[in-house]
């Protein structure tokens, strides 16, 4: 007998579901709005249906796709963080502050190194800035004389090219100066312990707001929600694992800095999310840090 082969899914996450899945409403609805919709008209949908990009990793080869980003995605990247960040979760929802393993280090390293380079938004705004498209003709004329006109008249061959250029770059591993960068950096974990008040996510889910958590100095710091509830940062300190308590006005604060960010964005509670698309709405998207 034959055995039937699951078709790679078209649908590629640029925010892994089940992150997604942490940020529901007790109906397992996600309530968002974007920003070409009028403010304060909020929508819902499922995890599945929200913060994804048609075959956004695959490599197009004209006749053919290949899937093996989304791949290594889902299953060296993904895979290891789900269960990680439960346990992580637990810990801290326990009041517990987690002690991590070299295995589970590992895992965080590389989760955020990709987390923080596969959203659309800044594959597109890394490719502009470095003019990726320029660089190709360039290139591909220095290859063979004569290749970048005949590119530049066939535009779907062009879109081809670039969008390959894209991925190609998704893929890369961190350099061996941004490994070890990370190896002398600790974790943050912010814990919202008032439940009536919940994180959000955006499409470009990492982002950098200024305030003062639990008493630490006031400056800029950088955090990726990854539940209702947790974000992750980095520590100045060394390799350990430091929980930080969020009040009210931070988490306002850390909310809106997502939302300046994004097209779009989406959590549990509907009310919260008229509330910020009205506070960003009008205004011109926060770039890149």
């Amino acid at each position: 007998m034959n055995k039937l082969i699951a078709a790679p899914p078209k649908a590629h996450h640029f925010i892994p579901k089940f992150i997604l899945e942490n940020f529901t409403d007790s109906a397992g609805f996600l309530h968002f709005w974007r920003r070409n919709k009028p403010a304060g008209v909020v929508f819902k949908a499922v995890p599945r249906e929200l913060f994804f990009v048609k075959f956004l990793y695959s490599y197009d080869k004209g006749e053919a796709k290949d899937h093996s980003l989304e791949e290594f995605f889902a299953n060296e990247v993904e895979a290891p963080a789900a269960p990680f960040f439960a346990r992580l979760s637990a810990d801290v929802r326990r009041g517990v502050d987690p002690v991590l393993t070299p295995v589970e280090w590992a895992i965080w390293d590389t989760f955020i190194y990709y987390q923080i380079k596969r959203t659309p938004l800044y594959i597109d705004s890394i490719a502009e800035r470095a003019d990726l498209d320029g660089l190709i003709l360039k290139n591909a004329e220095i290859y063979r004389p004569g290749a970048a006109s005949l590119i530049m008249k066939d535009p779907e061959l062009r879109e081809r090219i670039l969008k390959n250029a894209k991925v190609a770059a998704q893929r890369l591993p961190p350099s061996r100066a941004i490994q070890r960068v990370s190896k002398t950096l600790g974790l943050l974990v912010y814990y919202l312990p008032d439940r009536g008040k919940s994180f959000i996510v955006g499409d470009s889910p990492i982002a950098v707001a200024t305030g003062a958590p639990n008493g630490m100095a006031a400056q800029k710091f950088m955090f990726l929600p990854i539940a209702k509830d947790i974000a992750l940062g980095f520590g100045s300190e060394r390799r350990q694992v430091t929980r930080v308590e969020v009040g009210r006005d931070l988490a306002r604060t850390m909310n809106e800095a997502i939302a300046a960010r994004s097209v779009m964005f989406a959590g549990q509670s509907p009310n919260l999310i008229s509330s910020l698309s009205k506070a960003v709405v009008g205004r011109p998207i926060v770039g890149e840090d």
